[in-house]
């Protein structure tokens, strides 16, 4: 059960000129869609099942956070750290992962469909091979180590 509601959150990145901490906290199942999350740190933070369609998550840590079937569609991952993550059953169709660090994140049926994946560290990563892609999606063949792909 979530520790904060969606207005908690707002209130709290809503404070200029604060680095936002939320390591650690249980976020699981809030809507955060559409919001700004940029820069925040979320490291091992439970965000499982929340819905963080079309957020921006630039430059944010979640490291060993729990992302678990989280709504990550077209959500901005631009520079993000995610390293250990737990994307499984996560859906990230359409994101933006451009130079994103998923080192040793599990991606186990996580839904890659249509992302922007480039510059980006997969390192480690567990379950590569039971990822979703669609026709549009360029997937390469060596998908841990790439830095083009559009």
């Amino acid at each position: 059960m979530a520790e904060l509601t969606r207005r908690d959150v707002i209130l709290l990145v809503g404070v200029g000129g604060v680095a936002t901490r939320l390591a650690g906290v249980d976020l699981s199942g809030l809507d955060l869609s559409g919001l700004d999350l940029s820069g925040i740190n979320f490291d091992q933070a439970n965000l499982s099942t929340c819905n963080l369609t079309r957020a921006s998550l630039v430059e944010s840590t979640l490291s060993w956070a729990n992302l678990s079937g989280a709504n990550l569609t077209e959500t901005h991952l631009h520079r993000a750290t995610l390293v250990g993550a737990n994307l499984t059953a996560a859906q990230l169709k359409r994101a933006i992962l451009i130079g994103a660090v998923l080192d040793a994140a599990d991606v186990t049926g996580a839904d890659f469909s249509g992302i922007v994946l480039r510059q980006a560290s997969l390192d480690g990563a567990i379950g590569l091979d039971t990822v979703r892609t669609d026709k549009d999606t360029r997937w390469p063949s060596d998908p841990v180590r790439y830095t083009d792909l559009d």
